[in-house]
């Protein structure tokens, strides 16, 4: 799998990226499912809408595409649920590869922030759920959180906080569910 991500994410082999995204799609569908098992509700488990982490401006511009978003479509097409861009990079960071844990939990701090648009985005997809379905109304909004590979967390739990704190202060209950293709 490591082989595979690589391959598309650094060498440019985009004929697999619909198989990294069918891949992300059953992962998802694993992960509801045992969520599912879990809940006390007898209404399926579901996601509300998906995002995933941003790339900086200079490793888009490098790559062409963003890695976590291609993974996240797939999650988002099996879950049924809108692909929502939340996210921004204040700044560029090193490759992570490069860093050890230590270093990689402090060059992460305060790297993310929503974008401007995100509390509207949310509030609006609050909306069509309480519409479609009546009976999570006032229940949590689950947002599902993509990225490719999970080495420390902190770059989940970074965009994770950001993501939380503009539900907080826009009155939003929320829960973030994260998802990686692979774990390092």
């Amino acid at each position: 799998m490591r082989e595979w991500l690589a391959a598309y994410k650094y060498r440019g082999q985009e004929t697999l990226a619909p198989m990294l995204a069918r891949m992300m799609g059953q992962a998802y569908k694993l992960l509801a499912s045992e969520l599912a098992a879990t809940s006390s509700s007898s209404r399926p488990w579901r996601i509300d809408a998906v995002t995933c982490v941003p790339l900086s401006s200079q490793r888009l511009a490098e790559r062409g595409f963003n890695q976590a978003e291609l993974l996240a479509s797939g999650a988002a097409a099996a879950a049924k649920a809108p692909l929502i861009a939340m996210l921004e990079r204040t700044r560029n960071t090193e490759k992570m590869s490069l860093k050890g844990r230590g270093q990689r939990l402090h060059s992460m701090q305060g790297v993310f922030r929503t974008l401007p648009q995100t509390e509207e985005v949310l509030l609006s997809v609050l909306h069509k759920r309480s519409n479609r379905d009546s009976s999570r109304k006032g229940a949590r909004l689950r947002l599902l959180l993509v990225d490719d590979i999970y080495t420390t967390g902190s770059t989940v739990g970074y965009c994770s906080e950001a993501i939380l704190d503009t539900c907080r202060e826009a009155g939003i209950p929320a829960e973030i569910y994260c998802l990686t293709w692979a774990r390092s």
